[in-house]
């Protein structure tokens, strides 16, 4: 059985929930006996093939050389619309060559091809159609990261992109023969605006591979420790994130907040998280995926405080993992992730206070939430998702 996975960035380097999410469905189907091929287009100094442990990392480089832009703001004025377009013909100029050039490397007909993330919805469906041109593939698959191309209910408050979102939902709905969505809040989403049946979109949850239970769940000793991980941008809620952290700072003078991530909004949380001393809180640059898991097995509480309408929530899953207890808002697939548990759930910096008040002031229920949430949590093992996995990538091999 062999699969080439197609995606944007591969380890390491990685963005997000979702390229975290890719390695660790690469190196799961390895090792159940798939053939795995990656394709990347994150490489910036030439083609290159290597063998990350027994699969296959293949990466382009399809950066548009800067001349092109030089020459053709000589020859003609752009506007922004048609020069995007122009880039990306010339991306996918450069895609093209490079396949040709490293047609050796893959396999002529995978059993699957599986496009990772909603980049291929960004190119007009060029890449799809490149990709098509050179393999010939009898399940042409999608595994939708979020929803922000798509639909009718957007994740942004000025509503949906019209042409895009036509768009994006148009190539979903003829070009992919599945679609695999981490959350059944984003399953429901993509069949709505799609007009898709059941049995085309897939409901697959992100696991967490060969991570076991932490050690922690047992109350507070010493400093109180919560983290943030992810990008630091006003629509992940860390203004609602900076002003409840200042009001359990009055109430707790031991605790800390960790902050690990990139973002346009870090200068403008420094300033809201003036009103503390600065040893209170620390930020971090984006680190590995291990570094991060690291710092959790030093927390207590992780938070994800999103505005926006998330469709995952990985960090939930990672903190519990090791040893913290999630929290969330209530917006889009968080509330799912965490079994809909209302003690975790806030609706506002407020609310997230009062919560993490209440196990602070009740520390043995700390250990009793902990335990109460393995059911929950376990579902994301990779031991006990593996079978539900296997049997729909097998399915699909035996229905051809």
């Amino acid at each position: 059985m062999t699969i080439l996975l197609v995606t944007f960035f591969y380890y390491p380097n990685e963005v997000g929930g979702a390229e975290a999410q890719t390695r660790s469905l690469a190196k799961f189907l390895a090792a159940n006996g798939f053939e795995v091929t990656v394709l990347a287009f994150d490489s910036t100094s030439g083609n290159s093939v290597e063998v990350i442990e027994n699969y296959k990392v293949i990466r382009i480089d399809a950066k548009v050389p800067v001349d092109l832009y030089k020459d053709a703001f000589a020859r003609i004025s752009l506007s922004k619309f048609d020069l995007l377009r122009y880039k990306i013909v010339n991306k996918h100029r450069a895609i093209d060559n490079a396949l040709s050039e490293l047609k050796n490397n893959f396999q002529e007909k995978p059993d699957i091809i599986q496009f990772c993330g909603n980049f291929v919805l960004l190119n007009f469906g060029n890449l799809i159609k490149l990709i098509k041109k050179h393999f010939y593939c009898s399940n042409y698959i999608v595994a939708l990261h979020d929803h922000m191309l798509l639909g009718r209910k957007s994740v942004y408050p000025n509503g949906k992109w019209p042409v895009l979102s036509d768009l994006a939902e148009n190539l979903i709905s003829e070009e992919f023969d599945f679609i695999i969505c981490p959350s059944h809040y984003l399953s429901e989403l993509v069949k709505n605006d799609c007009k898709l049946t059941d049995n085309k979109v897939k409901t697959l949850y992100n696991f967490i591979p060969n991570i076991s239970f932490g050690n922690k769940g047992t109350g507070i000793n010493g400093a109180i420790n919560i983290l943030y991980a992810g990008s630091i941008e006003l629509n992940k809620g860390l203004d609602i994130l900076s002003e409840s952290f200042i009001e359990l700072f009055q109430l707790y003078p031991n605790i800390n907040l960790i902050i690990i991530g990139d973002g346009n909004y870090k200068k403008k949380m420094k300033e809201l998280l003036s009103g503390v001393p600065s040893d209170a809180y620390i930020f971090y640059n984006k680190q590995s995926r291990e570094q991060t898991l690291s710092f959790m097995k030093k927390t207590n509480f992780v938070i994800l405080p999103s505005r926006f309408n998330e469709t995952f929530g990985l960090s939930l899953i990672e903190g519990y993992f090791n040893g913290a207890i999630p929290l969330c808002s209530n917006r889009g697939a968080m509330p799912e992730v965490i079994g809909f548990d209302s003690d975790l759930i806030f609706e506002n910096a407020s609310d997230l206070v009062n919560k993490i008040k209440f196990f602070l002031d009740n520390p043995e229920k700390i250990a009793q939430k902990y335990f109460a949430l393995a059911k929950v949590m376990e579902q994301y093992k990779e031991e006990n998702i593996k079978k539900t996995y296997l049997d729909f990538y097998s399915s699909l091999i035996v229905k051809n």
